[in-house]
């Protein structure tokens, strides 16, 4: 009788996976011995037996365990916060808004110290353009985590748009809202 290949092959798997789990099943040689019983409690020793120990451990009854389940999560994606003007929320890292307000600084002449930050978020850019798009360049056209940074000096603002890693630009056009975040603008399309 000749058995084809496939049939030894899955033959000697599942003897391989028999083998460990009867393996994994047996009692492990580092396994805690049983607790001591109460000395409230019953023996169950036979009377005039020894109590030298055995190589057989003693039948230990667990109690049932309730099983905590996770909490569900929603498949609906909580929306970026909008804000008012005015107010800022912190969630620009300290280094990038530091190198936002050199660049500022070294656009305008005009020191740090006098500018305010009227906007400092996170937020989820249409595309590469960071939602700032220049004539003539090509953009990778899905969504980018990044910050939008808008400062003010005087009656000016400097509308920062960056990306997750550190890049930014100034926007020269100031805000458009067509290139603004999703949770930004009046409509939800993707910007042409």
């Amino acid at each position: 009788m000749t058995f084809s290949p496939r049939f030894v092959v899955m033959s000697a798997t599942a003897g391989l996976l028999l083998v460990s789990l009867l393996t994994c099943a047996s009692p492990s040689p580092t396994a805690e011995p049983p607790a001591p019983p109460d000395p409230g409690e019953a023996s169950t020793a036979a009377p005039g037996s020894d109590d030298s120990p055995s190589d057989t451990p003693a039948p230990v009854e667990l109690e049932p365990q309730p099983t905590k389940m996770p909490p569900a999560r929603s498949l609906v994606p909580e929306p970026v916060p909008t804000l008012e003007p005015g107010r800022v929320t912190g969630d620009v890292p300290p280094d990038l808004l530091d190198a936002i307000l050199a660049d500022a600084e070294a656009q305008s002449g005009i020191r740090q110290e006098e500018f305010t930050v009227v906007r400092a978020e996170a937020v989820v850019w249409n595309d590469g353009s960071l939602g700032c798009p220049q004539p003539g360049m090509m953009y990778t056209q899905a969504q980018v985590d990044g910050y939008w940074v808008v400062l003010e000096a005087g009656e000016q603002q400097y509308d920062y748009r960056a990306n997750d890693r550190g890049y930014f630009v100034l926007c020269e056009g100031g805000l458009r809202e067509e290139g603004l975040p999703p949770s930004e603008g009046s409509s939800p399309e993707v910007d042409q």
